[in-house]
């Protein structure tokens, strides 16, 4: 995930934890985490 590094503390935690369920439940729903995490960075 070359975008962790770049990710708040607490987006990386959820991603870490949720990472499969994302990849395999809901895609859509974690890019869309990963794009809120971004713009909510500072």
């Amino acid at each position: 995930m070359k975008y962790r590094k770049q990710l708040p503390a607490r987006c990386q935690v959820f991603i870490f934890h949720n990472v499969v369920y994302c990849l395999w439940y809901l895609q859509a729903d974690c890019w869309l985490v990963y794009s809120f995490c971004l713009f909510t960075k500072n």
